[in-house]
């Protein structure tokens, strides 16, 4: 591939990537995805986004974790005033 056509290549599968980001804030991880597409070059970019994301997802928190680690903290209160501040948020929260 001649260096003009790798550099439209490269220049669609970025503006690609672009297009279908969706994950404000996080440039960093937007350049390591682009660079995993680019990587795989071969293979259509929605696939290898979902494929580069659900790799990186695996110490993502859920909504669970949060309301097990919130249940933890609330049997774990050292004092009454922390242990009404727990509750509340939690009460609150659901």
């Amino acid at each position: 591939m001649s260096n003009e056509i790798n550099s439209t290549v490269m220049d669609n599968m970025r503006d690609n990537v672009h297009e279908l980001w969706s994950m404000e804030g996080r440039p960093d991880l937007e350049d390591d995805c682009l660079q995993y597409c680019y990587d795989n070059i071969d293979r259509p970019v929605p696939v290898t986004m979902i494929e580069f994301l659900s790799s990186h997802c695996g110490q993502a928190m859920s909504s669970e974790d949060y309301k097990h680690m919130h249940k933890d903290a609330l049997l774990n209160a050292k004092s009454k005033k922390a242990y009404d501040i727990l509750k509340k948020r939690m009460d609150d929260d659901l």
